[in-house]
């Protein structure tokens, strides 16, 4: 059995947005700023009920500005950052990926760059990709769609091999 995976790295504009939108939403960083926002959007809301004279457009709108606001923010900000990022430097998320039993080896336009296994934390499937994590933050992603049914079972009972089921 060949140990041995050349994996084509093309992310699309879509596939970038929903990559970055993952690792925004799983930062425990940026979580904790977004409920801290979200629980004081909703003592806001509730401190406007319980006023002498409530208003309930207040009310409303003291809720989409605690709320509404802070995520459309976040879900805004990220597509613009995608798109920008997407245009400028379009290189950066093409490559390939050589995997074997050393560890990675990735190639990006001109640059290079390898990584042994052990360097690596874990793995994560999700129904487009698979992450394989140097970090907590940080991790290689690998779109699903770019192998084919038999060689993605062959790569991940190789990562099963490396690292156990979903380390």
């Amino acid at each position: 059995m060949d140990d041995s995976f050349n994996i084509k790295q093309d992310l699309s504009l879509s596939e970038l947005y929903k990559v970055n939108l993952i690792f925004l939403f799983r930062n425990k960083k940026y979580r904790r700023i977004y409920y801290f926002i979200l629980i004081g959007g909703i003592v806001l809301t509730f401190s406007e009920f319980l006023s002498s004279k409530p208003h309930w457009i207040n009310a409303i709108g003291t809720f989409l500005i605690g709320v509404f606001f802070p995520l459309l923010f976040v879900v805004a900000g990220t597509l613009l950052l995608c798109v920008i990022f997407y245009y400028i430097k379009p290189s950066s998320h093409k490559g390939s990926y050589v995997f074997n039993q050393w560890g990675m080896y990735k190639i990006i336009d001109k640059a290079e760059y390898s990584n042994p296994w052990k360097n690596f934390t874990r793995w994560e499937e999700t129904r487009s990709f698979i992450f394989l994590y140097i970090s907590e933050n940080n991790a290689h992603v690998i779109p699903k769609r770019n192998l084919d049914k038999e060689e993605l079972d062959r790569f991940k009972r190789f990562l099963v091999e490396k690292f156990g089921l979903f380390s």
